[in-house]
């Protein structure tokens, strides 16, 4: 038995960095995965000063407002990590194709939409079935069609 092996799962502290699965770029996200102690201590400072300036009101029971204020950075920063997790390229949401994978399929037409539509290029438009249908290459006989009304129309 290997004594000097943790079977401990370590946290990881550092920046997520990842590819995109959809376009394959190299992505990384800015923001660390959980706030980190130097946040904590952003959010005591908070708190004291917020105490300080209503003291009169409130004195010591001014120290409860860290609970508050923990809460609405942790909602903040949770927000900017999810928004952030994101791809710039593509507009793939890993956290929104877990969530809903057909709302991230959703998202992601919207944004090759918007993208396409910048350049001035038009979107693709699917058909009702949501299937492209494949129509039979022409025979060496049928090459030449007699009339156009026995031709299908294209749609591209």
């Amino acid at each position: 038995m290997d004594f000097d092996k943790s079977y401990w799962k370590q946290q990881s502290r550092e920046h997520w960095k990842f590819y995109c699965p959809y376009c394959g770029t190299q992505r990384r996200v800015a923001f660390q995965p959980r706030p980190q102690a130097k946040h904590y201590f952003q959010i005591l400072l908070t708190t004291f000063a917020f105490t300080t300036a209503a003291w009169n009101w409130l004195s010591f029971k001014g120290i409860v407002a860290f609970i508050p204020f923990w809460a609405v950075f942790e909602v903040i920063y949770r927000f900017r990590v999810r928004a952030a997790l994101a791809c710039d390229q593509c507009g793939f949401d890993p956290y929104l194709f877990l969530v809903d994978q057909n709302r991230a399929k959703v998202e992601m037409e919207m944004h090759w939409r918007k993208m396409l539509q910048k350049k001035g290029v038009p979107f693709p438009e699917k058909r009702k079935s949501g299937r492209v249908i494949k129509e039979p290459l022409p025979t060496a006989s049928e090459s030449t069609p007699t009339s156009t009304a026995s031709v299908p129309p294209t749609n591209f």
